[in-house]
């Protein structure tokens, strides 16, 4: 789903019971932060604003027997700034995807090279999005780690060139 204001919204809550039924469902991506969007539109899980919008999903989703879990996630270098107010879009390391960004024709841009500072923003990121999720009365957590996005560059190898504790053997890619 999308929201102009990346704020769950009626449509969303609409969209979500009326798949309630199913069991249990997963969630679209949510972003950890104004960085980690991938898409434009995309709703978070980074503000009180956004807590409070999937709480409306969830409610609904409960009342009608169903269970939720929301998957969190970081893009990471694939995305585009334009998408995250002019931010600079951060990775491992300064290797671009050699795609253009999904839903767009824009070329992914060189990301910055996360400084250890950057790494520990983003890992409290992760966890405030947890709380903000249990706040929202989420069943469970996902954590989005495939498909190119920001923890499956830190564990790839081709993507992740750094020299420190989150680079070279497997063991420090995993660290993040």
């Amino acid at each position: 789903c999308e929201s102009n204001d990346l704020i769950p919204n009626d449509l969303m809550v609409k969209y979500y019971t009326l798949r309630a039924d199913s069991g249990f469902m997963l969630t679209e991506c949510l972003p950890i932060s104004e960085r980690s969007l991938a898409f434009p539109g995309q709703p978070g899980i980074y503000t009180k604003e956004q807590t409070l919008g999937w709480k409306k999903v969830v409610d609904s989703v409960h009342s009608k027997g169903g269970r939720i879990i929301a998957q969190i996630w970081h893009s990471g270098r694939a995305c585009h700034s334009s998408f995250q107010n002019g931010l600079q879009v951060w990775g491992p390391s300064t290797i671009a995807p050699r795609s253009k960004v999904r839903r767009s024709q824009l070329f992914h841009e060189i990301p910055h090279q996360m400084t250890i500072d950057d790494i520990k923003l983003v890992i409290q990121q992760f966890k405030q999005a947890a709380i903000n999720c249990k706040e929202a009365g989420f069943d469970g957590i996902q954590l989005h780690c495939g498909t190119g996005y920001l923890i499956d560059q830190f564990l790839r190898d081709s993507a992740n060139k750094r020299i420190d504790e989150y680079g070279g053997s497997i063991q420090n890619r995993t660290k993040f």
